[in-house]
This record gives structure tokens, C-alpha cells and sequence, in this order.
């Protein structure tokens, strides 16, 4: 007989580190091996939520380091970190992206600081000029354009 039986709530957990400039960033998984429970997927397994690392290091690249928890929250909050995240509000408009930008005239003006034409709505859905778009907004705004960030 074992010293010490196994605990019956044992948890797996899986470490992954990425290492992008000066900066390390640390993704943990945790998996239960326990009975599914209120909460748990379909398959039985317990849900797990992994650090999304694509938006963490593009906030990381282009907001200034204050700014950085507010941003992963804000990110958070507007599109659960889903890049193709598409929200109509109620004047018809559309919140786009990871920072959900809006049709209405931000997201076009935002392309003409940009140096993009304001017709090329797509790329709000590309992760990158997203987060860009977002930290100039707020370098000029404050958090003021989001209301997740109240």
C-alpha cells in the first residue's frame, strides 16, 4: 500500500513559456481529473481557460506598460479575446475586433491615421492593426472609448 493514496481532486496542470523580447510570458492550463461537476464541459472534463498569448503580446508590443492590465481586461471584456468578434449595436453599427472598434467613424478614422483607406474595414479583424489602432485611441483618449474599462 502507497504512503500516501492519491488525493481523489487531483489536478494536471501543463506550463508553456514563450519568450518574446525582454518579456516572458507563462501560459498555464489546468485540467481536473476529478468527476465532471457543475460547470464542466459535455465531455466530462472540467473546463480550462488558457492565457490568450496573441493578444497579451500584442498589448505587451504596442500599449505602454501602465496601460497593460487595463488593456487585457478591456480585450477581455469587448470580444473575449476573439479576434472575429462582430457586435451590431443599436444605431446599426458594428464593434469589430479584439478591442471591438466601431464602424461608426472610429474605425474609419482610425484607418486614415493609419494610412489605410477608410473603406478597408476588414482589417479590424486582423489582431494586429486592431491592437494597434486601439493603443492610439487610447494614447489620445484615455480608456473613454470603451465601456469596459469604467
Amino acid at each position: 500500500m502507497p504512503k500516501h493514496p492519491p488525493r481523489q481532486n487531483q489536478h494536471k496542470a501543463r506550463l508553456t513559456r514563450s519568450i518574446v523580447g525582454p518579456l516572458l510570458l507563462l501560459s498555464i492550463t489546468v485540467a481536473s481529473e476529478a468527476p465532471a461537476t457543475a460547470g464542466a464541459s459535455s465531455s466530462g472534463a472540467a473546463p480550462s481557460t488558457p492565457i490568450p498569448t496573441l493578444a497579451v503580446r500584442l498589448i505587451h508590443r504596442y500599449f505602454p506598460v501602465p496601460a497593460w492590465p487595463m488593456a487585457i481586461q478591456v480585450a477581455k471584456c469587448e470580444s473575449h479575446f476573439i479576434a472575429t468578434s462582430n457586435h451590431t449595436d443599436s444605431n446599426g453599427t458594428h464593434d469589430l475586433g479584439l478591442f471591438q472598434l466601431n464602424t461608426g467613424g472610429t474605425e474609419q478614422e482610425l484607418l486614415g491615421l493609419t494610412n489605410h483607406p477608410a473603406t478597408d474595414l476588414g482589417l479590424a479583424f486582423e489582431p494586429v492593426w486592431n491592437v494597434q489602432a486601439a493603443a492610439l485611441l487610447y494614447s489620445r483618449d484615455g480608456w473613454s472609448r470603451w465601456t469596459c474599462a469604467a
